[in-house]
């Protein structure tokens, strides 16, 4: 859905950096998601993976919240 979203407002040399840091980001966090998951399961008990994912997700949420995509210039 993010990456519909994207490519209907930018324009086409935007859409390719865009969606190519998407996609970027998407494969680190495949990457490192799991080990870290595992680690702080081991470490701080089974519910620490969901609250980290939790307080993760706020924070990308609050600096991306308020900061439109830019127009598609015609």
């Amino acid at each position: 859905m993010k990456r519909l979203m994207e490519s209907r407002r930018l324009d086409s040399e935007g859409q390719g950096t865009a969606l190519g840091s998407l996609q970027a980001l998407q494969s680190l966090g495949s990457f490192l998601g799991p080990p870290l998951a595992g680690l702080s399961y081991d470490l701080l008990g089974q519910i620490s993976p969901f609250v980290g994912s939790a307080c993760l997700l706020i924070m990308v949420m609050l600096l991306v919240g308020g900061s439109p995509l830019p127009s598609r210039s015609q």
